[in-house]
């Protein structure tokens, strides 16, 4: 019985020792919205760079209904990040630290992209190959 008791006490202790959990690797995960609104931009495009990369180095995602686009998990070093979509004015490149917190998605940076008073402000999608803009046939 003795024994029965300190093999639970030693699983217990072992159970709580100071060995921590592991932390899931932070995200990159980016919100567009509208500027004046506020509302998430869906199908708008995000692209990624290293800081002062050429444009052969960009990471491109797409914004799902909530507006968010994830490139997975944060890489080491500095990073830029610049969004469009037809009807907006694009993003001009944006330092990835200097973006402000998402209020809506927890560990999200925002981006806000103004509506173009023009009705045909053109977007560049670098992706075309699997996608094409919206309102235009594939």
């Amino acid at each position: 019985m003795r024994c029965r008791i300190l093999e639970v006490a030693l699983l217990i202790a072992l159970a709580t020792s100071s060995r921590p959990a592991p932390r899931p690797s932070p995200q990159m995960l980016v919100q567009v919205v509208d500027e004046d609104s506020v509302s998430p931009i869906g199908d708008a495009s995000v692209f990624r760079r290293p800081k002062g990369a050429p444009a052969t180095d960009l990471k491109i995602r797409m914004t799902d209904g909530r507006g968010e686009a994830n490139f997975g998990s944060l890489p080491p070093g500095e990073f830029e990040i610049s969004a469009c979509r037809k009807d907006h004015i694009p993003s001009h490149w944006k330092d990835w630290r200097e973006l402000p917190e998402s209020d809506e998605i927890q560990g999200a940076k925002v981006i806000a992209l103004k509506l173009s008073e023009k009705t045909n402000e053109e977007c560049v999608y670098l992706d075309q190959t699997r996608r094409s803009p919206p309102g235009k046939a594939p």
